[in-house]
């Protein structure tokens, strides 16, 4: 009998929670003990630690956002989402897919270990989170924070393409975000921003001097390498491929 009423309670708290992510803090705090904790989330147990006094509350595989929910848990009050898992939330789809460390920024006078889940970055430009559910770096730090550890330069301009193509942000804004960044992992981005800047003014141009004619835009003429109508999707870059992207992030020092 007390059994079912421990049942109970725990619906209760995840219902209540509005989760199945809780820190052991708060199920403490609800009458749970810790003994009880301690063998529910043993090995073949009802619950699945995730990290550090971040439990599970049931023992089937963790979701993404199970994972990311447990990495806002875990890294604190103004922690905030960036790189490949922001993205994902902004709504791109061209970059590695979301399989590896979750990335997050950190105030610079906090201490986190990422627990092998986690790639915890702590930064004295904290960026104030995009409006939405989750606290998600605005999208020129998601994606800079991302292709500043990818080598691949088809990877890179497909990053940097789609959220310049799907108009969430333009390359002088990105230019800026790398400009007031760490120099680290900086100059492969640098080198391709610097190239979509080249094709854009080339194209401005010649758009300029058909203007100026008074002939008529030719259908088809080349636009912008990483411009694109609103609205319309992402076509490939030259030299990249539309295939989902296979890749983890590779932890660096605090910046």
């Amino acid at each position: 009998m007390p059994r079912r009423s421990n049942d109970v309670r725990y619906r209760e708290l995840t219902h209540l929670n509005g989760a199945v992510v809780v820190r052991t803090h708060d199920l403490q705090a609800n009458g749970i003990s810790r003994g009880t904790i301690t063998r529910r989330t043993r090995p073949g147990g009802p619950w699945r630690p995730l990290m550090p006094a971040i439990v599970l509350l049931h023992n089937g595989p963790p979701t993404r956002d199970d994972m990311r929910r447990a990495a806002l848990l875990h890294t604190g009050q103004g922690a905030v989402l960036t790189g490949c898992d922001a993205l994902d939330l902004h709504g791109m789809r061209r970059m590695p897919p979301p399989t590896g460390l979750i990335h997050m920024l950190i105030p610079a006078d906090r201490r986190r270990v990422g627990a092998g889940k986690l790639l915890v970055e702590r930064t004295d430009r904290l960026p104030v989170p995009a409006p939405g559910e989750w606290p998600l770096a605005p999208i020129e730090r998601a994606a800079l924070d991302l292709v500043r550890r990818i080598r691949d330069r088809d990877v890179v301009r497909s990053v940097l393409a789609e959220v310049v193509q799907r108009r969430r942000t333009t390359p002088a804004r990105l230019v800026a975000e790398l400009e007031a960044g760490s120099d680290r992992g900086s100059a492969l981005p640098r080198e391709v921003l610097a190239a979509v800047s080249d094709g854009i003014r080339s194209v401005a141009e010649a758009r300029e001097l058909l203007r100026r004619s008074g002939l008529p835009e030719p259908c088809g003429t080349p636009a912008s390498s990483m411009a694109a109508p609103a609205g319309s999707s992402p076509s490939p870059m030259p030299g990249s491929t539309r295939s989902r992207w296979r890749g983890r992030s590779t932890p660096t020092s605090s910046t």
